[in-house]
């Protein structure tokens, strides 16, 4: 198993806490320290003593992609599990995607993600949000175009074979997508869901809007590095759709366009979404998110147009430093 990390000091102690609950320990545990500036590293070495067959590691390179690869060189498994500190687990998460990679034997498994339960309006809305990228991961079939790297298990020697950041490094993010790509270009039939219950990592949602969105702008601004067809033809379809009702919205409101034809375009997309949402809230045990659907398909309309362009700019701004 292998868990980058940076300035992770307030999560470490419920990460060891959940690698310590697991029925069926994992063979061996890397954490790498991507140069954190709090009390991470310390603490680390500290916690790590209450794991069997755990180890630390200062990332050689900057950044997680390079932490990835840190850790990696030093993998001896067939597989790595691959997940992020902030993150908690099932009891049964390792021995769950063990089971997997045995049983399918694929070059890359994909586990599902969801956020913990919050109470405030902000906090569900982000739930929701999350809740749509792992319904439209979960909802490809057999050619995933989107996966969340704190819950993936990836064949060991891919990286080495792949090399699936050797042109994205100086990109902030996407460790996780680049990453599929490499894999679905070469085997595509060599990719699995682990679509259980059990082997669900759980992850907190941002404590404020501005970390929310430097998120969501980081996420959405490395799609103009895709090199996948399919996950290209995604990311402009999403944002098309959100921008033609954005106009629409737009035109409305300065008499071009009558209110009826507007809320048929925004039924039309609730209605979809809808289909998904109602899914992947089922599987999660999320159907209370469901009430905020509507309001938050309003917001789409501007929210996703608005971080995916400020993204894309960030991204660009970014990869020339």
């Amino acid at each position: 198993m292998l868990i980058p990390f940076r300035n992770e000091e307030h999560h470490l102690h419920s990460l060891v806490a959940a690698l310590k609950a697991q029925t069926q320990q994992p063979f061996g545990i890397i954490l790498v320290n991507d140069h954190s500036s709090d009390g991470s590293v310390p603490l680390a070495n500290s916690l790590l003593t209450q794991l069997t067959n755990a180890r630390l590691l200062q990332n050689t390179g900057v950044g997680k992609k390079a932490a990835i690869l840190t850790g990696i060189s030093e993998v001896t498994t067939e597989y790595v599990l691959l997940s992020d500190a902030d993150c908690i687990f099932t009891p049964n998460w390792t021995a769950t995607v063990l089971s997997y990679l045995a049983h399918y034997r694929p070059k890359l498994l994909i586990a599902p993600v969801t956020t913990l339960e919050e109470g405030s309006i902000g906090g569900r809305l982000q739930e929701l949000d999350f809740l749509s990228l792992i319904g439209m991961t979960f909802g490809a079939g057999r050619s995933p175009v989107l996966c969340n790297g704190a819950n993936l298990a990836v064949e060991t020697a891919v990286y080495d074979r792949l090399k699936p950041y050797e042109n994205n490094m100086n990109i902030p993010s996407g460790d996780d997508i680049f990453l599929l790509q490499a894999v679905r270009q070469q085997f595509p039939e060599d990719i699995a869901y682990c679509l259980e219950t059990d082997a669900t990592v759980y992850t907190k949602v941002k404590s404020d809007w501005s970390g929310f969105l430097e998120q969501r702008m980081r996420w959405g601004g490395k799609a103009i590095h895709y090199s996948d067809y399919q996950a290209i033809c995604l990311a402009v379809l999403v944002f098309l759709v959100n921008a033609a009702l954005f106009l629409s919205l737009l035109l409305t409101c300065f008499g071009y366009l009558d209110v009826l034809s507007m809320l048929v375009l925004v039924a039309l997309k609730i209605s979809v979404d809808t289909v998904l949402l109602i899914k992947a809230a089922s599987f999660f045990r999320k159907n209370y998110l469901l009430p905020l659907l509507l309001p938050a398909s309003v917001l789409y309309i501007v929210y996703v147009p608005v971080v995916a362009v400020a993204g894309i700019i960030m991204n660009l701004i970014n990869a020339r430093k």
